[in-house]
């Protein structure tokens, strides 16, 4: 049976195809399309990614993500230059030569604003040149200049720094303070040191915020003062402003278990009571003045300034009062007043502190600070 030569040449074509794509391949040139016209499947894309449109070009290679672009690139002297670049020609300079008549140029100026110049002509012709700049407009209230750097003062003594960033704002750090710094013109008492009961040193901070005691223990001279009237029905009143260099806690709740109030700038005032009678008194005592202001309103068995929380906490008995009771007839409802079981009680001889103070920080929406009288009536 013969065999025809068609039968024959097919497989040495068939590998002569092969040997003819192998070759290609190997010697790196373009691999020869499958003649069947079918191709191999994808890979599948990872989830959520975003293949890019045919025909777009490979990425660049990004080199080593873990550096910054700037360290990539060329680094800091890369970024400088892509910096100026972003900020467009520098400004002209007024006086100098321009070419398009009538045109405005701006540059920045102040706090992140702005001022112009114009092409002006000249008046003999031939070009025209660059006015002066007009005043500088549009700057951020209250900003500052780009890279301008300061020390300021705050706290009790304590310092801050402040750097002005490229939006013209302050950049501030917290304050550092002395260590143990109190406020400046605080004057308390301590016992310290002082082994007679009720007798006490006085304790002044000083204008560069260091405490510093008296060298005797002595028993307290409050600065405010009122003598109650002996007579029933007798009213005494004196001045004692509320003012922003005597801050401190908010007293509130009942007594003798108050509440103190963690912030710490609420203008109060301390007013000690004195009975010359034999006999002891009980005294409806409120405030008033010309401008109203919110305030709360106790008093303490003593004539011992209450210098921390738990000497706070102590009051003399009822409720800390924020309102003025209607009978003691208060100008305004925002002032305080004692009376009926808040009433302070003076013995016979003897001294009680009237404490009052803002019920709002100071400083606040409302008024916290200005000119007090406080009335007592002898019952």
């Amino acid at each position: 049976m013969r065999l025809s030569r068609a039968w024959l040449i097919a497989p040495v074509l068939g590998a002569c195809v092969s040997l003819c794509v192998v070759s290609c391949s190997a010697d790196g040139g373009a691999p020869v399309p499958d003649p069947t016209g079918d191709t191999l499947p994808a890979d599948p894309a990872p989830p959520g990614a975003v293949l890019p449109p045919q025909g777009d070009a490979a990425p660049a290679d990004r080199g080593d993500a873990s550096k910054p672009d700037a360290a990539r690139e060329g680094g800091a002297a890369d970024a400088a230059a892509d910096a100026a670049r972003d900020a467009g020609p520098p400004a002209p300079t007024p006086g100098t030569p321009c070419a398009q008549i009538n045109e405005v140029a701006q540059r920045m100026c102040g706090a992140c604003g702005t001022q112009e110049t114009l092409c002006l002509a000249n008046a003999e012709g031939g070009g025209g040149r660059w006015t002066d700049y007009g005043a500088c407009a549009g700057e951020i209230p209250g900003g500052c200049i780009p890279g301008t750097n300061d020390v300021a003062a705050c706290g009790n003594c304590g310092t801050q720094t402040r750097s002005c960033n490229q939006y013209c704002l302050w950049n501030t750090t917290a304050c550092v303070e002395p260590p143990n710094a109190c406020k400046a013109g605080t004057v308390e008492l301590s016992g310290a040191g002082c082994p007679t009961p009720n007798t006490f040193r006085t304790k002044t901070c000083s204008q560069t915020c260091v405490w510093s005691f008296s060298l005797t223990c002595e028993a307290p001279n409050n600065p405010n003062k009122l003598t109650i009237a002996t007579a029933v029905d007798g009213v005494v009143s004196g001045s004692f402003p509320l003012v922003d260099t005597q801050l401190g806690p908010r007293v509130s709740g009942t007594c003798p278990t108050a509440t103190v109030s963690s912030t710490k700038n609420h203008a109060f005032q301390l007013v000690e009571l004195f009975n010359p009678d034999a006999v002891a008194h009980t005294v409806d005592c409120w405030l008033d003045g010309p401008t109203p202001i919110d305030t709360v309103m106790t008093w303490y068995a003593s004539n011992v300034p209450p210098n921390d929380d738990a000497a706070r906490k102590a009051c003399g008995g009822g409720s800390v009062n924020d309102f003025c009771p209607a009978v003691l007839g208060c100008s305004d409802g925002d002032w305080s007043g004692l009376t009926g079981t808040a009433a302070p009680v003076v013995p016979a001889g003897g001294r009680v502190l009237v404490w009052y103070g803002s019920y709002y920080g100071h400083p606040g929406a409302s008024p916290t600070v200005g000119d007090v009288t406080l009335s007592c009536k002898t019952k």
